[in-house]
């Protein structure tokens, strides 16, 4: 069996990236070890105004909007520094359920023309040398079947086999602070439409507690906490219970946590967040494979969407040209990645940190809170239109940090300082990223 391409992984990153390359009239073989479609528990689901605009791109946008409810303002709470975001008209949060979106980019990949094997697990990779240049796979009867490809892609997600057998080496990794649970609720009348209920989407940090509520297919809420690592036993004893118990302490979620769950409350710990290395001769890693954020940010399926898109274009490159010039094609896109992708990361790494500025993030959010033209361009970091670091100046930022100094928090000009070696030293590692793919243009 042959084609151009071969994708390990069909799901958001896989199957976006299959219906963009076959509807180029590429040859694709995607091949997933689950039943298409099905629902994916170890994963939170929001989109951000930047995938929902890579959908639109795929004709998947109306689909997913008649669906599921629109979020048009995200109230961030953090340490009581409230900051409610308002999309613009068009632009807002989505947060379709998994197994009806992703059978929406599966069965659009298959109308282009892609080959979806289901229930079909990679055993290993071709290689010419270094090079790779097929897999080998086991379908759902245990028949061992080889597939040769000029290119295989890894999709599988962040335990990646493909990234592993390549050895594609990680960078800026580290272990997770948090695990994350979460249920499914139904949402209290007017959510996200009135005085009492502003925001459909949520995110909040207070003391040692973060909860999170978005609104999701069939007018229900997802409602999730992010327990420390010495609440974690508490949790896997009684998901439910301990769920509620955080939920409740918050006035925005204390009805609908009051409420009993569709399903059974999920949850997953242990995790690891790393950026790795995505391309090499014959291979490529897209979505959380290459790239994986802390999920505070809540931006691993919009992240997804935004590299098939850049993929589709860096292998239709690939194959109009010779092996070094598709190489140098795949690395671009891998260069591109870390230029566009990295700053998020390590804006999520500091979403997320147990010790994180607290005072500080507190001043900055109220400062924006209180100035219409900042909101709007904190809104854009949704769209990627500006990174989260170009939000507001270092001037503006102390100028809030002196005025909490002074109605007594000293820590804040700490916190400041702090920060500040960490954005030069993020600033240091983009420009690096950036010089690595000017080489490659």
């Amino acid at each position: 069996m042959q084609c151009d391409v071969l994708i390990v992984g069909a799901r958001c990153a896989g199957a976006a990236l299959a219906t963009f390359l076959a509807r180029r009239g590429v040859s694709v073989i995607a091949v997933d070890k689950s039943a298409l479609p099905s629902d994916y528990v170890l994963s939170t689901h929001t989109v951000h105004p930047s995938g929902m605009a890579v959908l639109d791109e795929l004709g998947l946008g109306a689909a997913v909007r008649s669906h599921s409810p629109e979020m048009r303002t995200c109230r961030l709470d953090w340490h009581g520094g409230v900051l409610d975001v308002a999309f613009p008209e068009g632009q807002g949060e989505y947060c379709p359920r998994r197994e009806r979106f992703d059978g929406l980019l599966q069965d659009a990949a298959r109308e282009a023309g892609a080959l979806l094997l289901e229930r079909t697990t990679v055993r290993a990779l071709l290689r010419d040398g270094a090079r790779v240049r097929g897999v080998e796979v086991e379908d759902r009867a245990g028949q061992r079947l080889t597939i040769h490809a000029r290119i295989v892609v890894g999709a599988d997600g962040r335990k990646s086999r493909v990234a592993h057998w390549v050895g594609a080496e990680e960078q800026l990794g580290y272990d997770a602070p948090r695990g994350m649970y979460w249920g499914y609720f139904p949402a209290p009348v007017g959510w996200g439409r009135t005085a009492q209920y502003p925001a459909g989407m949520y995110i909040c940090r207070e003391a040692a507690a973060t909860r999170v509520a978005f609104h999701t297919d069939g007018d229900r809420l997802l409602l999730g906490a992010l327990p420390l690592p010495h609440e974690l036993p508490r949790f896997r004893a009684d998901p439910l219970g301990a769920l509620r118990a955080v939920l409740r302490d918050d006035p925005l979620l204390r009805e609908a946590a009051h409420a009993e769950p569709d399903e059974a409350v999920r949850g997953y710990v242990g995790e690891r967040y790393f950026v790795r290395r995505a391309a090499g001769p014959g291979w490529l890693l897209v979505g959380d494979a290459g790239i994986y954020k802390d999920f505070l940010s809540g931006d691993g399926m919009s992240e997804a969407l935004i590299q098939a898109r850049g993929a589709a274009h860096a292998i239709a490159i690939a194959l109009g040209s010779d092996e070094a010039g598709a190489d140098r094609a795949l690395e671009r896109f891998w260069r591109s990645r870390d230029v566009s992708s990295v700053p998020l990361f390590f804006h999520a790494q500091e979403l997320g940190a147990l010790d994180g500025a607290v005072a500080l993030n507190r001043a900055v959010f109220r400062g924006i809170a209180a100035r219409p033209d900042l909101r709007e361009r904190f809104a854009r970091t949704f769209a990627r239109e500006l990174s989260p670091f170009e939000v507001v100046g270092p001037g503006f930022a102390l100028a809030c940090v002196l005025r909490e100094v002074v109605a007594g928090t000293p820590s804040a000009l700490g916190e400041f300082v702090r920060r500040g070696k960490r954005v030069q030293g993020v600033m240091r590692d983009l420009a690096e990223r950036r010089r690595l793919l000017a080489e490659l243009t």
